[in-house]
């Protein structure tokens, strides 16, 4: 499998010359997008890398602003991708590992799921597995950590149990505080920042100070979710107040605790819309998610167990909430 996306990456950056490299904003987006600027830059090729959420309307209205400029496409860690988008390029590859979709046929589409639908490898993982450059590995394994996938990380003695202890583990860390509390743009700078790295200990020298503000800021939140969490059924919920954009990390850390539950996370947008990010081991969220916002104006997507919505409103999410009530009645 391996071989043949190398392949077909190797085929499709060797071929063009100018990039625009769009990735998801967590720790396995940013390690991707580091990784693929690495070997952009030994070809020699131009390129502008861009981070967003899934469902950011204003990031993605910036992907088509750039698509005057830049031909090529290169989307990462991304599990859906609007046919408007990919028709703005001339030719475009999208490197992920969420559930399938149904892309036309001239995307270069590197996935696992293509030969296994239910296996789960994080999209850092694979690039580093397609470049096979060793002393890069560290980035690979920084992102996997940073998406859960210990199962692949056992001849590296990290797992679910030790990984925080490790130097890896805290850079995981360190980058996922960037995304919480410097934004977008942060993620842009420590993509490039950690292509240039000489070590692992450079990105923990250089960006420490967002993880300081970022565990001060969560211990707050975590006191204040034991307060003011609401329980209904099988269901957690809690809305963020901060400045700072938790509701993804939050979950995460919540689901470890909360393994016999659905968590339900949701903070306030700046434009007013309602972010939401879900996690359960024992709910199927992507048929939860189909069937509970049928009549919901909403955009959702993501893993079985780890999923987001993103709400215009709070009638809608409102909406959302009162079908969680129903929904094993």
């Amino acid at each position: 499998m391996i071989k043949k996306f190398r392949s077909k990456f190797d085929e499709f950056i060797n071929k063009w010359n100018d990039f625009l490299v769009v990735h998801h904003y967590d720790t396995d987006g940013i390690c991707s997008a580091s990784l693929v600027s690495i070997a952009l830059e030994i070809r020699g090729k131009k390129y502008k890398n861009l981070s967003l959420s899934q469902y950011d309307e204003d990031g993605w209205r910036m992907v088509l602003k750039h698509s005057s400029k830049y031909k090529n496409a290169i989307f990462l860690d991304l599990a859906s991708i609007n046919r408007n988008i990919i028709e703005a390029f001339e030719r475009v590859m999208i490197i992920d590992h969420h559930q399938l979709k149904n892309y036309p046929n001239y995307v270069v589409y590197i996935n696992p799921r293509l030969k296994n639908s239910n296996v789960y490898i994080p999209c850092s993982y694979i690039i580093e597995k397609i470049l096979n450059l060793k002393e890069f590995r560290w980035i690979g394994i920084v992102g996997t950590i940073g998406d859960m996938g210990f199962d692949l990380l056992k001849k590296f003695n990290i797992s679910e149990k030790n990984w925080k202890k490790t130097k890896l583990g805290k850079i995981a860390m360190v980058i996922d505080s960037v995304k919480v509390i410097g934004g977008k743009k942060a993620c842009e700078k420590i993509v490039k920042f950690i292509a240039k790295s000489n070590s692992p200990n450079d990105v923990l020298k250089n960006y420490g100070k967002f993880y300081i503000k970022y565990k001060k800021e969560l211990l707050r939140l975590i006191k204040d979710f034991k307060r003011n969490k609401k329980v209904i059924n099988d269901f957690i919920i809690y809305r963020i107040f901060s400045k700072y954009n938790f509701s993804s990390t939050l979950a995460t850390i919540l689901s470890r605790k909360f393994k016999n539950k659905t968590l339900v996370i949701s903070q306030k947008e700046k434009n007013g819309s309602i972010k939401v990010s879900l996690r359960s081991s024992r709910l199927d969220l992507t048929d939860f998610l189909d069937k509970v916002l049928k009549d919901i104006k909403a955009t959702y997507g993501g893993h079985p167990q780890a999923s987001g919505i993103t709400f215009s409103n709070e009638k809608e999410f409102s909406r959302f909430l009162e079908k969680i009530k129903s929904f094993y009645s």
